[in-house]
């Protein structure tokens, strides 16, 4: 008796995007089930990116594949199944190289993917699922550089900033001091070029982590001052403490280096 599945899946970023909704991917496949004369009594539904290699509806599917439980699997279009190469690789293995179950995509009802064409189809659209998501990761590094070069804060926010929101519908917000945190930080280097004591006893003396005060102490943003692709720039955080400061503990420091003799 056959036992065919169907995967659906929709990645949280995809909002609004009708076309990947799990009900028009259900609706696809039925209707394509039907044409081909095939029952699917399973439906597996996921709400995470084709990126993500421990799918769990996903790697469901895939084990009862491995097992011989299910006959084949029908999905809206390549990309729905995978956009990774661990799991496009665990496809491929499985359903066109050995043979363990069929396979039907909505989009390309009439494909073999067992067929030399189909097998290099299947490929051809894998890495360009692969590579579409490998370009947006280097557009949006692309991004993150540029801003850094500009001088804007990306990530969390360093300790001893807060956010002040003006819109958070359209994430506008100033990034100030707080004040108390500001005090610790002082605290941290006095104690560090003053008092001479080591990071392990200065957390100690304060109540913080190791970590945090490695953190505080060698963070050239504290100065308003950053260096970027070799270049210093002047970012978007308050200063801190002065740059003397900074460099007196930090002599080795690229900002240093470069500032030298112009310290405020």
């Amino acid at each position: 008796m056959s036992y065919w599945v169907a995967y659906l899946r929709k990645s949280l970023d995809e909002e609004g995007k009708q076309v990947y909704s799990l009900d028009f991917q259900k609706n696809e496949i039925k209707k394509v089930a039907a044409e081909k004369g095939i029952k699917i009594h399973k439906f597996f539904k996921e709400e995470r990116s084709g990126t993500d290699t421990r799918r769990p509806e996903f790697m469901k599917m895939m084990e009862g594949i491995e097992k011989g439980e299910y006959t084949g699997i029908v999905a809206y279009s390549l990309d729905r199944l995978s956009r990774n190469l661990q799991d496009s690789g665990k496809i491929f293995e499985l359903i066109i190289r050995h043979r363990k179950g069929d396979l039907l995509i909505a989009q390309y009802k009439n494909i073999d993917w067992r067929s030399y064409e189909g097998a290099m189809l299947f490929t051809a659209h894998m890495m360009a699922a692969i590579f579409e998501v490998l370009g947006t990761q280097i557009r949006t590094l692309t991004a993150m550089q540029y801003l850094k070069a500009q001088g804007k804060q990306v990530g969390k926010l360093p300790y001893g900033y807060k956010k002040i929101w003006i819109d958070r519908k359209n994430k506008e917000y100033e990034i100030v001091i707080d004040e108390e945190k500001a005090k610790v930080i002082k605290e941290v280097y006095r104690l560090a070029l003053d008092e001479h004591m080591g990071r392990r006893r200065i957390a100690a003396e304060l109540g913080l982590t190791d970590s945090l005060v490695r953190a505080i102490l060698s963070n050239e943003k504290y100065t308003g001052y950053s260096v970027v692709n070799g270049q210093v720039v002047e970012n978007e955080l308050p200063p801190l403490i002065s740059l003397d400061l900074f460099c007196e503990m930090n002599p080795k420091n690229p900002l240093c280096k470069k500032m030298r003799g112009k310290f405020s």
